[in-house]
């Protein structure tokens, strides 16, 4: 399902964690699109019988003209960026109860 969403190489790095190998020259902005993309793609609710399914994805992004060609370090760059996404996503998500705690739902 992944690779429908983008023109690029796609990897099963394993559990639910993908990479995407974007190749070409693109600015910033021009990876932050494409991680707009995948998301409407893969975010878009799921119909199954009466029920809705709603699904969301984090991403990150290195860039090898600024963070270089080690693959490794590559894929750690990608990781930091994708888990403060996913860090944000449930601070946004947090609820508060009724003894005043919070919770991320």
């Amino acid at each position: 399902m992944l690779s429908a969403s983008v023109p690029y190489a796609s990897y099963r790095l394993g559990g639910d964690e993908f990479a995407v190998l974007v190749t070409g020259d693109y600015t910033e902005d021009g990876y932050r699109d494409i991680i707009r993309g995948i998301k409407a793609f893969l975010e878009a609710p799921v119909v199954v019988g009466s029920h809705v399914i709603y699904v969301s994805i984090s991403a990150g992004y290195a860039l090898s003209s600024r963070d270089g060609n080690d693959p490794e370090k590559l894929r750690s760059i990608a990781d930091q960026w994708m888990y403060r996404e996913k860090q944000k996503y449930h601070r946004m998500k947090e609820i508060e109860n009724n003894d005043g705690t919070k919770q991320a739902y």
